[in-house]
């Protein structure tokens, strides 16, 4: 018989683990917010409505279905105001939680307002974006956790320090997301503004990044072992460029996305910066 493996359980708090990111956190319920305004009016494209015809017959079967898939929708840069992609991102994350499905979504042109100060640079943004997922599979969370995989505080701590290992940032994402339920989305906006294909390093990082939150791979989580039972998790994934973008195209070379090409819609003209 193989040797019994004693697990070490401990009940965690999920506001002990929110606390040290109280800032992601405070810069998500403000994005939430003009999220819920903005994506009331918006209606999907034409071209985002074959795709989800061609997999699954309709937008509502899609969305049911235990399919994964994972979307990357292309359009021309627009210099001002709200893009296409970031109204049609919008509308999936309230279609989401119109079927109660767990949506978890970051907007970097929300983050890259004009006149909100100095801007971050792109690796400083990629992992902001990181700890924004973290926070909100802790929102999903309840309040408290009782498990055998180490969820505390001082991993929180060291995520949001400035210097945090992306190797640990993307383990606590996945030892997070494996309390989670079994279908989860994933809506990621201007992943152009965090690009940077001139460095290899940054590039590297970011597809990584985007690998993670296409997929959940059960056997990666902390206490996983070979032969053990772990639950199955249907991810769907949406991500959204203005213009091409070097590490999605690599992304679609190796399969790991469909491209869409956007088209036009309805209400573009009513949203912008003012």
């Amino acid at each position: 018989m193989p040797p019994l493996i004693l697990r070490d359980f401990r009940w965690f708090n999920r506001n002990d683990m929110l606390r040290p990111l109280y800032r992601i956190l405070g810069r998500h319920l403000a994005d939430k917010t003009d999220i819920e305004t903005a994506s009331s009016i918006v209606v999907l494209t034409d071209a985002i409505e074959a795709h989800m015809l061609e997999r699954v017959g309709n937008w509502d079967n899609w969305d049911g279905s235990g399919e994964e898939d994972c979307i990357w929708i292309e359009t021309p840069h627009m210099p001002i105001g709200y893009s296409q992609n970031t109204l049609v991102a919008m509308h999936i994350v309230s279609l989401s939680a119109n079927n109660n499905i767990p949506c978890l979504f970051y907007f970097n042109s929300l983050t890259t307002r004009p006149n909100e100060g100095p801007q971050l640079t792109r690796w400083a943004l990629m992992m902001d974006m990181l700890r924004s997922i973290v926070v909100q599979l802790l929102l999903i969370l309840p309040r408290e956790i009782y498990t055998d995989i180490d969820l505390s505080t001082s991993r929180f701590e060291k995520l949001a320090e400035t210097s945090a290992s992306l190797h640990d940032s993307l383990a606590l994402l996945r030892d997070v997301r494996a309390h989670v339920g079994d279908k989860l989305y994933c809506v990621i906006e201007g992943i152009q503004k965090i690009d940077e294909p001139n460095d290899l390093a940054h590039s590297a990082a970011l597809e990584a990044i985007l690998l993670e939150f296409r997929s959940h791979i059960s056997l990666l989580v902390s206490n996983a072992s070979l032969g053990s039972h772990i639950p199955r998790k249907t991810v769907k994934a949406c991500f959204t460029s203005d213009g091409p973008t070097t590490v999605l195209e690599v992304m679609e070379r190796q399969g790991q996305v469909v491209k869409i090409k956007g088209t036009g819609y309805a209400n573009i003209e009513n949203f912008g910066y003012n």
